[in-house]
């Protein structure tokens, strides 16, 4: 396989296929070059092959004790965060998330509000579990929110970056929404041997994001660790 090293420093990754890799020069499905263009074809595309994935996984969950095990490393680095703070997660696909989230984050007198967000609507049916039909705090694409979401959050959570248009860009977007001082986590999906496509656009090389993630200004690395099918990172956003 090839690994595209690039020197601006990217988010990613491998590639199979060495002309599509030199014609994305990303090594992502979508060129980010126009699907970052929010009013293009290229990101209408994104968007509805977005929505029907989201349709087959709506009601999907993770199983209970990888978000008690992602849990127990969020909790050795909230010292500088108050005990009242605010944390969103990013492409939950529904509630569970978020349920789970408030079981293992919650019993350490603390309380965080933990809101959801996703890109499609859930479809409620009353034979399944409240939590994994009822639809997400917010109903947006991930890749682009609110301006006005800027330091908004103490807390930032997914392991969804594999589906953003542009891993790189979606990474800052989810660092401007970060609040200065608060958490950022991210979980990549290790299908190291995988190539992308359109429902999954990019897809990582572990020694490219711990090469990605090496000291910055605009945050620390605070941890990395696997859990699962996921490699984590946990940064901090600096001051």
């Amino acid at each position: 396989s090839q690994v595209y090293i690039s020197k601006f420093r990217k988010l990613f990754i491998i590639s199979h296929n060495e002309h599509v890799m030199k014609r994305l020069e990303s090594s992502f499905f979508y060129n980010p070059e126009y699907a970052r263009d929010f009013k293009s074809e290229e990101y209408e595309k994104y968007i509805q092959y977005q929505l029907k994935r989201f349709d087959l996984k709506k009601t999907h969950t993770r199983a209970q004790e990888y978000y008690q095990e992602v849990s127990q490393h969020i909790l050795k680095h909230l010292g500088t965060i108050q005990k009242e703070a605010f944390m969103v997660c990013l492409g939950a696909r529904n509630n569970w998330e978020k349920r789970q989230f408030n079981i293992f984050l919650n019993s350490a007198k603390r309380e965080i509000r933990i809101h959801s967000l996703d890109i499609g609507k859930q479809r409620r049916n009353s034979r399944k579990d409240k939590d994994i039909t009822e639809q997400c705090d917010y109903i947006m694409d991930f890749n682009n929110m609110p301006e006005e979401w800027a330091n908004k959050w103490d807390i930032t959570f997914s392991n969804s970056i594999d589906h953003a248009i542009s891993a790189t860009e979606t990474f800052r977007e989810w660092l401007r929404i970060t609040k200065p001082g608060g958490l950022l986590i991210i979980g990549f999906f290790d299908v190291w041997k995988g190539s992308s496509n359109q429902h999954d656009c990019a897809i990582f090389e572990k020694e490219n994001i711990d090469s990605f993630f090496k000291k910055n200004e605009e945050y620390t690395v605070l941890d990395s660790f696997q859990v699962g099918n996921y490699y984590h990172k946990i940064l901090r956003k600096n001051t």
